[in-house]
């Protein structure tokens, strides 16, 4: 039997339903217990206030550390897939440089 959910297709249950799935998501959820990461939503009360102007924010997203510094001034720092050395150095002299000024540097890591 599969239960339907409106707005979500007969493939999308099929996978939520799918015991792989969920014994990858029971071990997703261990992996951030372990190491402090913590899932943020839209309708959370510690969504950052600055998410909610941008028109295209995250329902979700991951934080590890003190969420607070969320609604602290921020910048993010995006670049290529497939970057030279020197660019990721000059991204990380950049970072750095940032940080030591009391911003916020927002990036996202695979």
């Amino acid at each position: 039997m599969i239960w339907f959910i409106f707005g979500v297709s007969e493939d999308a249950c099929r996978k939520i339903l799918d015991k792989s799935a969920k014994e990858k998501a029971l071990r997703d959820c261990e992996y951030m217990e372990k190491n402090g990461i913590e899932m943020v939503c839209l309708e959370d009360k510690g969504y950052p206030e600055k998410f909610q102007v941008l028109v295209d924010k995250p329902v979700c997203f991951y934080v590890r550390g003190d969420k607070k510094i969320l609604n602290r001034e921020a910048i993010g720092i995006v670049g290529s897939r497939v970057a030279l050395t020197e660019s990721l150095e000059i991204a990380r002299l950049a970072a750095n440089a940032f940080v030591c000024q009391g911003v916020n540097v927002v990036s996202r890591t695979c």
